[in-house]
């Protein structure tokens, strides 16, 4: 999957358990839920220490691209984030893994282009 170079995250929410909702500048909206990540029993036995909901939600964007918690303890590239699903890496490519790891209760939708014509009219008006 590639993605043009000028899309980055603009805002990233924690909605509920483990779902962060990314919103992304090109308007594209993904809630994704990292549990399925989380209780993996195949991934580093560090990133189980991010199923206390309290240090999970200690998430920040680095430069605009990837989400991060601590110190690079667990992170996620822009590309898995933007494609909405963990078989997606850092170099674009979708490689084969468990289908609980695609997204989980992931929603991918876009804001609708009439939606924001709408909000552009009603600014003028």
């Amino acid at each position: 999957m590639s993605t043009p170079d000028h899309i980055r995250i603009r805002k990233a929410t924690h909605m509920a358990d483990y779902v962060i909702r990314l919103e992304f500048t090109d308007g594209r909206v993904i809630d994704m839920d990292f549990h399925p990540v989380l209780s993996d029993p195949t991934e580093n036995p560090m990133v189980r220490e991010f199923l206390d909901i309290t240090r999970f939600k200690k998430f920040r964007i680095a430069d605009k691209q990837d989400l991060v918690w601590g110190d690079h303890e667990m992170g996620f590239p822009f590309e898995t984030l933007y494609a909405g699903d963990f078989r997606v890496h850092w170099d674009g490519k979708k490689y084969p893994g468990p289908a609980k790891l695609k997204t989980g209760r992931s929603v991918v939708r876009r804001v609708a282009a009439s939606r924001r014509a709408g909000a552009q009219r009603t600014r003028k008006a």
